[in-house]
């Protein structure tokens, strides 16, 4: 009896079971289909999707480009098993990288990333997380601040006036009686400087040209390698999307990673084995490289469970994957276009023929006043970014996007290139014409706030190299321009056929006639820099530990002789010498609770309330130490859909870069922290004098509504 009533109660349990399931699959399904999922275009193949289309010889971003024009700014392809959600627009790139942007920080796992990039120690490919967020505060705070930058600013100088000696000295030895001008291979030539540019800082190497103290085959090994890394780490992989079919590579992909990962490696080994012996021998050494620094950081001990030797080298390829290929790239479009754009050619060295003249070679502090310059290099990355399609970001959770739902794991792709060529925003976009940053563009900003211009990126995963490459692009195509005339063999149009890849490289080779424009002897002389630089790199460097604050809202800059800051307050700039000396006074002493009070009376403007770029205080709390969470619990934050208002004491302040430096003010607890939010990474008062905030702005919510 007992076991019948067992049996039955196993039997009524199971058909209960099979019930609640049957009656729950319609309610699911309801649940589903009120979750609506971005459109798809037609035409997926079985297992593999939509790759076919996105395979070599076809150019990504153009195909995606034309699908966007059917389907919309946001739409679903499928690659392989992982759905990817393609944005086009700016709207849809604001919502992915302010309300979405902690969603969709991380990146999706890739044969490439985990074979070339040590394991995903290489961060810029690497998952969102606590090595993430230590190895790109090593590189924001170590490796590419401002001070940093400017205490290397004699390499940048130095390799860019070698690199134009020798290209006069090419032209003096194969000149063309006839026409008086040499053919040059423009790519290979940049790709020489700005390797030689980046190297030198990392690891105070030269590979080519005079004075290279390395073998140049393995320069050109090194170079060779890092091409191969842009252009296997951009290419759709079969393996990526079919897991199950790695073991296969029948494409080859994966062998040719394993071996430009080990052609890399044993050049960044070398390196790294030289800098460790040198720093066991020790005495005087001149400015510490990369390499140096992440010696002296990381001191053999490991980093969220990397060796340090492999986060070095993972740092310093980084550094090097950063300011190379996608300098080369941006400055050989920009040649290209003037090239076929005569009109801006003459008129870009006009401008630099009125601001600068022939008498001196041009320098980076002239750049500011070569406006139509920094227009022209605007155009270029808008027309072809040098990442039409960056690296792809993935949903750690589920979010929705332009209405649309987006699962846990899905792959957000962002069409750079469609995005920056929306005729909505942009008269005659196909079009080059530099001339729309002066006027009706003006104010539109590539630093990832004005989301219909993003070529480096926005959110957590912006760029952190922006002011190193924007400098080695101004300052060389300045110094072409400025030394040389340039002109294509038989004036024929420049071929401006793209190429796959994570870069947007030119597939052809730029040749090009050069003349010089200068007086022989002005090319002839090579500027020795190095002693001028370390002296005023030291002035420099004494700026940042004095910095001169306003007190009262305002603007602080200094002045081209840096001997006091000028104060605008409002629309009058103030120059007496008193109240510089009353400011130096003020500003003298390092401490932490004089420098508080100092930045305290620059953020009190009535005690306005003023806009901090943050989504909420909740997201705030999650990128900054434990032990400094207390200091929020005095603000009230009212959240909003894409910035916070903090109520009372606090202020927004921006350096000569744009970037965000917000302080909060702890009220009784006397402390203070200051929030980078665009480089997502908290410090403090020292370490952000260090870095070179310097240049502060208050924006209050009146300004704010003035510009609106």
């Amino acid at each position: 009896m007992d076991s019948i009533q067992k049996y039955l109660a196993i039997f009524l349990g199971t058909v209960f079971a099979i019930f609640v399931l049957l009656y729950s699959i319609p309610w699911k399904r309801k649940l589903k289909a009120k979750k609506t999922e971005a459109p798809e275009p037609v035409g997926a193949w079985p297992f593999i999707g939509h790759l076919p289309m996105l395979f070599e010889p076809r150019i990504p971003h153009i195909v995606l480009g034309a699908l966007a024009d059917k389907y919309g700014p946001a739409f679903t392809i499928r690659l392989g098993v992982h759905k990817a959600l393609v944005v086009s627009s700016w709207e849809v790139a604001k919502e992915c990288f302010t309300t979405n942007d902690k969603v969709l920080a991380t990146r999706p796992s890739s044969v490439a990333a985990k074979i070339m990039g040590y394991n995903y120690a290489l961060f810029a490919f690497g998952p969102y997380g606590s090595y993430w967020r230590e190895a790109r505060k090593i590189a924001v705070l170590e490796l590419l601040s401002n001070q940093r930058l400017q205490s290397l600013r004699h390499v940048r100088i130095s390799e860019v006036s070698t690199s134009i000696k020798e290209l006069y000295q090419l032209w003096q030895v194969n000149c063309d009686k006839a026409n008086g001008a040499v053919l040059v291979e423009m790519k290979q030539w940049l790709s020489d400087l700005t390797l030689n540019v980046v190297v030198r800082m990392v690891a105070r190497k030269r590979y080519f040209g005079a004075g290279a103290k390395v073998d140049d085959d393995e320069g050109r090994r090194f170079q060779k390698g890092l091409k191969d890394f842009f252009h296997l780490i951009g290419l759709f992989v079969l393996s990526d999307v079919l897991p199950f079919l790695r073991w296969i590579d029948f494409q080859g992909h994966e062998k040719a990673m394993k071996t430009t990962a080990k052609e890399l490696d044993t050049v960044l080994g070398k390196w790294l084995e030289e800098h460790r012996q040198d720093k066991f021998i020790g005495g005087t050494k001149p400015e510490p490289d990369f390499m140096d620094v992440m010696l002296s950081i990381l001191e053999d001990k490991k980093l969220f469970g990397y060796e340090a030797d492999e986060v070095n080298k993972a740092m310093c390829l980084a550094m090097i994957l950063g300011g190379a290929d996608t300098t080369v790239v941006t400055i050989t479009w920009t040649l290209s276009l003037l090239l076929n754009n005569p009109h801006s050619l003459k008129k870009a060295q006009d401008e630099i023929d009125t601001n600068v003249g022939k008498d001196r070679l041009v320098e980076e502090s002239d750049i500011d006043k070569l406006v139509y310059l920094q227009a022209i290099v605007k155009e270029t990355l808008r027309l072809y970014p040098a990442s039409p399609l960056p690296a792809q970001h993935q949903a750690i959770e589920d979010c929705t996007v332009a209405g649309y739902h987006v699962p846990a794991g899905t792959r957000i792709i962002t069409n750079v290139w469609k995005i920056q060529q929306d005729m909505r925003l942009w008269s005659n976009p196909c079009d080059f014409h530099p001339e729309r940053f002066l006027t009706t563009q003006a104010k539109v900003d590539l630093r990832g706030q004005h989301f219909e211009f993003i070529p480096f990126g926005s959110g957590r995963r912006m760029c952190p190299g922006i002011s190193f490459g924007l400098q080695v692009v101004h300052l060389t195509l300045a110094r072409m321009l400025q030394s040389f005339d340039v002109k294509t063999p038989l004036d024929a149009s420049v071929d401006m056929t793209e190429s796959a890849g994570l870069t947007n490289l030119k597939a052809t080779p730029l040749e090009v006639l050069i003349t010089p424009r200068l007086s022989p002897k002005r090319e002839e002389v090579e500027e020795d820099t190095t002693p001028n630089a370390e002296k005023e790199n030291a002035e420099d460097n004494n700026h940042l530990q004095n910095p001169q604050l306003v007190a009262r809202g305002g603007t602080v800059q200094r002045s081209p002789n840096k001997s006091r800051a000028n104060v605008i307050c409002g629309e009058q700039q103030q120059r007496s010498t008193t109240a510089a000396t009353q400011e130096k006074r003020a500003t003298s002493s390092y401490s932490r609770r004089q420098q508080h009070k100092a930045l305290e009376v620059v953020c009190q403007e009535e005690r306005n309330q003023f806009t901090a770029l943050v989504d909420s205080e909740e997201d705030l709390e999650d990128d900054i130490s434990d032990k400094d969470k207390d200091l929020f619990s005095d603000h009230e934050v009212e959240s909003t859909q894409d910035e916070a208002i903090i109520s009372g004491m606090g202020g927004v302040f921006r350096d000569s870069d744009g970037r965000v430096l917000l302080m909060y003010n702890g009220g009784s607890k006397k402390r203070s922290i200051l929030y980078l939010e665009i480089l997502g990474i908290e410090v403090g008062l020292r370490t952000a004098v260090r870095m070179g905030f310097q240049q502060l702005h208050v924006n209050s919510d009146s300004e704010r509504a003035g510009k609106q």
